[in-house]
């Protein structure tokens, strides 16, 4: 478990195991509207979402202009998440306050989605704020939305500040209505107030779960066999969990000490599998970012010792 915790994902996983996105790191301002230009050009900060605005309508004007000339009603790339025409190219480096070359259609698009995710999960949350998973139902509408700005990049047709913004927060509202009308979840809401109802469940995971890590601690004291590295890691991996929020220990110990498939994980998560699987991927970073911030904590052998047996089982670079 703790190894797996500490994996990073391949850049191109099993196709069982879904895709994987990469949720952008959000601001750490709260703006209620992306920056100026002028601000994000101090102190070496990345573009702001004024210049990517420019950019992204740019590069439309010029896909329509090459469609209107092929007879195409698409530009080349539109819906494959990754818009590669030229003229994309050509307005990040024509664009104000980037350097010449300095900025790729991919780069370029990543700093909007970035800049893009905070408002984006401001807004979900203050709709599903009731709820008793808000914050994972809040994070799971944010990155479906940053998903579909991303393919709908390469049509945008936005070429100001608030007209990102509200194509951004559009797009939010129709994920969140998606997900309301979507066969998982009126199950999950069935589920959720059958007899048992969701304090038995909890009462009786809780229990199982504890059960597990007693095993799994037990087990690495007494298997002569296993290395003192990989037992402290364990435990650094349990201690992790108990800290964690409920939702993200059920999650990865459900997926990874008791080995359920994804159906059996969703639906203990009152979910969906591929909201799952993304939750799943939230929660490996987390604790893995948990996991080494208590390795920093271990004396100076006993770190040695760790990332010795990480460096052999291939988990961390030479």
């Amino acid at each position: 478990m703790a190894t797996l915790l500490l994996r990073r994902p391949p850049a191109r996983p099993d196709a069982a195991d879904g895709p994987h996105v990469p949720l952008p790191v959000p601001p750490t301002a709260s703006p209620a509207a992306p920056p100026a230009a002028g601000d994000a050009s101090r102190a070496g900060a990345p573009p702001a979402v004024r210049s990517l605005a420019a950019l992204l309508a740019d590069a439309h004007r010029g896909a329509r202009s090459t469609a209107g000339a092929t007879g195409s009603r698409h530009p080349a790339g539109a819906g494959t998440g990754s818009p590669g025409s030229e003229a994309l190219g050509a307005a990040a480096r024509a664009s104000g306050g980037l350097d010449p070359g300095g900025l790729d259609p991919e780069a370029a698009l990543e700093e909007l989605l970035t800049r893009l995710h905070g408002p984006v999960l401001r807004f979900v949350r203050d709709r599903v704020r009731r709820r008793r998973d808000a914050e994972d139902l809040a994070a799971d509408v944010a990155q479906e939305t940053l998903i579909r700005l991303a393919r709908g990049a390469p049509t945008c047709r936005a070429q100001t500040d608030p007209q990102v913004l509200a194509w951004a927060l559009t797009t939010a509202q129709h994920v969140l209505i998606d997900t309301w009308r979507s066969p998982e979840w009126r199950l999950a809401g069935a589920r959720a107030s059958g007899p048992a109802g969701a304090s038995g469940r909890a009462a009786a995971g809780d229990a199982e779960w504890a059960a597990l890590a007693q095993s799994y601690e037990e087990s690495a004291g007494r298997v002569p066999d296993v290395e003192p590295a990989y037992a402290l890691l364990l435990r650094l991996a349990v201690e992790a969990c108990d800290a964690a929020r409920d939702g993200v220990a059920t999650l990865c110990w459900t997926r990874l000490v008791a080995g359920a498939e994804w159906a059996q994980v969703a639906a203990a998560c009152n979910t969906s599998e591929t909201a799952v699987k993304r939750r799943f991927q939230r929660a490996q970073a987390a604790m893995r970012r948990e996991v080494w911030r208590r390795v920093a904590t271990l004396g100076p052998s006993d770190q040695a010792a760790v990332r010795a047996y990480l460096f052999r089982r291939g988990l961390l670079p030479g």
